[in-house]
């Protein structure tokens, strides 16, 4: 699957690149977000007097995860994409006539 080759007629194709997109900008929207999280809370203790703290290891742990659940549906909307283009062939990336307008 190549965005540049998308024909918007092929409205399930279509969906899926726009899947494929949202998933990327939302892992890098959450990996943006847990850095700026790891780096208040290291400000906040460091204002505080605290030495640094293993909880910094638990959010990268947790970050991490997170962005493993992302790619793994990244990887599960592509492989279905695939799947069905594999069964039905060229027809199944236009969808049913129902969702044409």
């Amino acid at each position: 699957m190549q965005q540049s080759r998308v024909d918007p007629a092929n409205v399930v194709e279509s969906l899926a690149y726009t899947l494929l997109e949202v998933l990327n900008a939302t892992r890098d929207l959450y990996k943006t977000l847990r850095i700026k999280e790891k780096r208040d809370h290291e400000t906040l203790e460091r204002s505080k007097g605290y030495p640094p703290s293993p909880v910094s290891d638990h959010l990268d742990d947790d970050a991490a995860a997170g962005n493993a659940s992302i790619v793994l549906d990244k990887a599960a909307v592509k492989r279905e994409f695939d799947h069905g283009m594999d069964t039905l062939g060229p027809p199944f990336a236009v969808g049913d006539g129902t969702s044409e307008c």
